[in-house]
Parts: C-alpha cells; structure tokens; sequence
C-alpha cells in the first residue's frame, strides 16, 4: 500500500484554526453528492445551502423532532455520530449522511 500522510498539527499550521470548518465543511459536501435528490443540485446551489447550515452540537438522547412534529421543515447532514428513531433505535442518518430530504419531497407533493 503506498498513501500520503499529513499530520493534525502539520495541518492546523497550514490552514490555522479552521481545520475543524473545512472538515465540516467538506462532510456536508459529501452528504450531497451521494443524496439522491441533492445530486440534482448545481455545486453552487450546494455551496449556498452549506454557507446558510450552522452546526448544531447535540449530546447522546438528545430530541432532534418531537413525535408528531412536521420534520418537512429541516434538513440535517451528520458530521459526527447518528439519528435514531427515539421508539426503536434504528439509526436513519450516520456520519457523512443527510436525513429530512425525504420529507421535503413529500412536502413538495403535497403543495402541487
């Protein structure tokens, strides 16, 4: 195996301290390029919608929607962790995935 290699602190003093942003950034930008409704998006429709997301820190149990709420209104991309569904357990967005565009679809059908 031949790879490159370059470490956290060789990278934090190319790029200063926004190592962890551009991470981020290049996540959520990868979260749309393998989505099936957001790979019909322009890169600069993408990179308008990634400039307007802010990163939200939830902890472990914490309620992302309440049972009953529109979830049509959000769309959420995972840096870090996964969504489980509250009732069963199963994991429904793990990093690197975008969960809710499902939801705006079905909104879409809705209003036509």
């Amino acid at each position: 195996m031949k790879c490159l290699a370059l470490g956290r602190d060789t990278l934090t003093r190319i790029l200063g301290d926004q190592v962890q942003v551009i991470t981020f950034r290049n996540l959520q930008k990868w979260a749309f390029e393998k989505n099936n409704l957001f790979t019909k998006l322009t890169k600069i429709q993408i990179e308008k919608i990634i400039d307007a997301m802010k990163i939200t820190n939830y902890k472990a149990g914490d309620i992302i929607y309440h049972k009953g709420a529109l979830c049509n209104q959000k769309v959420i991309v995972v840096i870090e962790g996964s969504i489980k569904k509250a009732k069963f357990g199963n994991v429904v967005a793990r990093k690197g995935e975008a969960y809710g565009d499902e939801y705006l679809l079905e909104a879409a059908k809705t209003k036509t």
